[in-house]
């Protein structure tokens, strides 16, 4: 299932970037009125971007706990990476439709000459500020923990020095969002994250009996 979820969420990726619209630097920027603006052009790529999201990150998480309940017999590190999961998909059914909210409701508005820069500033804070906390939580510390569960049952070597890698990405991110680069280094998360969910997957899966 993470190996399903992160390349939902690749796919979903690929169309946020495909449509231009990075709410990220609109608002670290000061560009929220050209982001509805361009989110009002391509609503329709938008739609398909954070639905592509909100299903990526449920199917991955739910992946990320069975990773986890793998090495139950370690039961801190495999519970604090149940948390991260739970909680990332918790927080993703809030965030990714406020994050909706502003693309179907705010954006069409801002359009026909209605002045919501205020309050999409408002929404899209909070929404992108909770989707880079949910996205440390699972793409750094629960790959982290799971690694630590599974050290020595399922998980190789390589595997758990890649978790490290990513508590370090996680870090960045944590970083960036404190001095306003999350569409910079605080990125590096996101392709490491998603990396080890699919090799983590991989592997997993190769232990399954035929």
């Amino acid at each position: 299932m993470t190996i399903i979820g992160a390349l939902t969420m690749i796919a979903g990726a690929i169309t946020w970037g495909a449509s231009g619209a990075d709410l990220d630097a609109a608002l670290t920027g000061g560009g929220i009125g050209d982001y509805l603006l361009k989110a009002h052009a391509t609503e329709d790529m938008l739609r398909i971007n954070i639905t592509l999201w909100t299903i990526g990150v449920l199917i991955m998480c739910a992946g990320g706990v069975q990773l986890a309940l793998m090495g139950r017999s370690r039961p801190q590190p495999a519970g604090v990476a149940f948390f991260a999961f739970a909680i990332g998909a918790g927080s993703a059914i809030v965030f990714f439709p406020m994050w909706m909210g502003i693309v179907i409701g705010l954006a069409p508005a801002h359009a026909d000459g209605a002045d919501h820069s205020a309050v999409a500033i408002a929404i899209g804070q909070g929404a992108t500020i909770a989707d880079w906390i949910a996205t440390t939580m699972i793409l750094s510390v629960g790959t982290v923990c799971v690694a630590q569960a599974g050290k020595g049952i399922w998980v190789p070597r390589w595997l758990v020095t890649w978790s490290y890698v990513a508590i370090v990405t996680g870090v960045l991110t944590t970083v960036g969002l404190l001095v306003g680069q999350r569409s910079t280094y605080a990125m590096l998360d996101v392709p490491v994250g998603l990396g080890w969910m699919i090799a983590a997957g991989i592997v997993a899966l190769r232990l399954k009996p035929r």
